[in-house]
């Protein structure tokens, strides 16, 4: 037997050559009994063996069977009154969709999207004020006194001169 289909049963059937089929046993056996098949059976072996101390699933809930058992016939009804709506189908599809569409989900929804936006609006107009620079405001400080205005005009001519002349 070739090392390639040897490998393929075993991976297929396990190490167990009682599963293997009966007209491809004699064949493995012999292969089995090299180097190379021993160390496939090996590996088949510990695979084998952890697949046996695993537990089956748990079988499924008897609610969810009956609303599985339940779906065909509902489709059925709405084919049967015409197109079901769009809505209709993500119903089915999504039954918590009921939830989200109940007039007191809409006005949490409703209420969560404003207060988004005011908040939104907020934080982008304490941005703007903080763009300010404090010379800004120590200048216009500055321009509301009729003294401070000719100080500054004349601070402010002299540091262009001296630019000027440079």
């Amino acid at each position: 037997m070739e090392h390639k289909i040897f490998k393929d049963m075993v991976e297929a059937y396990g190490a167990a050559p009682a599963r293997w089929p009966a007209d491809m046993r004699d064949g493995a056996e012999g292969f089995a009994a090299t180097e190379a098949g021993a160390e496939i059976l090996r590996t088949a072996l510990a695979l084998d063996t952890a697949l046996n101390l695993s537990q089956a699933p748990a079988p499924a809930r008897p609610a969810f069977l009956a609303k599985l058992q339940a779906l065909p016939q509902q489709v059925k009804a709405a084919s049967s009154k015409g197109r079901a709506s769009l809505l209709q189908k993500l119903r089915w599809r999504m039954p918590e969709l009921n939830n989200w569409l109940r007039p007191g989900a809409l006005s949490a929804q409703g209420t969560a999207l404003a207060t988004a936006l005011v908040l939104g609006v907020w934080v982008g107009g304490q941005e703007a004020a903080a763009e300010q620079t404090p010379f800004d405001e120590e200048l216009a400080l500055l321009e509301l006194t009729p003294q401070a205005s000719s100080t500054l005009d004349a601070i402010l001519l002299d540091e262009t001169l001296e630019g000027d002349t440079q």
